[in-house]
């Protein structure tokens, strides 16, 4: 079942035309900037999207701008460790080809981070993830503790339930270019 639905949604992502792509991300950057979670938050977790994901570079460059410390991801074994970077200059393809920061950044603790950007296949309205199916995410959001977890989707992404097991973690919020879905409210803020 997960794989047929991440065949599913990634099939519908490749469809996007790399402007449509561009557009739809810039707008969901922007729900996101314009969020009280992202506004309140000192230290940022983000990743560096791949071609299909949704594109994460104008968020990070903004949060940099406004003097918040950017953490993205790097894959180190079976974790990923958190690195925080000046700039995306700094970035560099690792182990499956995404960009990541170079093991000489500085690391931060997982529980300083205030808001958390998640990638992924596809989400539910409450709030679960399909990833990858490596799992990476899934250990990680469990240290996250006191974070604002975030899922950044196309509207294309969301199903009506995604399939669970128990190490699986829900988000708190996922955004949209359409709207802003919080776990646990039914009514949604569409932009």
């Amino acid at each position: 079942m997960k794989e047929s639905v991440r065949k599913e949604i990634r099939s519908r992502r490749r469809a996007m035309s790399p402007d449509e792509r561009q557009n739809l991300s810039r707008a969901i950057e922007s729900g996101v900037a314009g969020m009280s979670e992202y506004k309140r938050s000192r230290v940022v977790l983000a990743y560096a999207a791949t071609e299909e994901e949704v594109r994460t570079a104008e968020l990070i460059d903004c949060a940099l701008a406004e003097g918040k410390t950017v953490v993205l991801p790097r894959v180190e074994g079976e974790e990923l460790v958190l690195h925080s970077i000046l700039g995306r200059r700094e970035l560099s393809p690792g182990r499956f080809g995404i960009l990541e920061p170079p093991a000489s950044c500085p690391t931060v603790a997982p529980e300083r981070v205030d808001l958390a950007l998640i990638p992924g296949v596809a989400f539910d309205q409450a709030g679960w993830r399909l990833g990858m199916g490596k799992g990476f995410y899934d250990r990680l959001l469990p240290k996250l503790e006191k974070a604002f977890t975030v899922g950044l989707a196309y509207e294309s992404q969301i199903v009506d339930e995604v399939e669970r097991g128990g190490h699986d973690r829900p988000v708190d919020a996922v955004v949209t270019e359409k709207r802003v879905i919080r776990r646990g409210e039914i009514a949604k803020f569409k932009m």
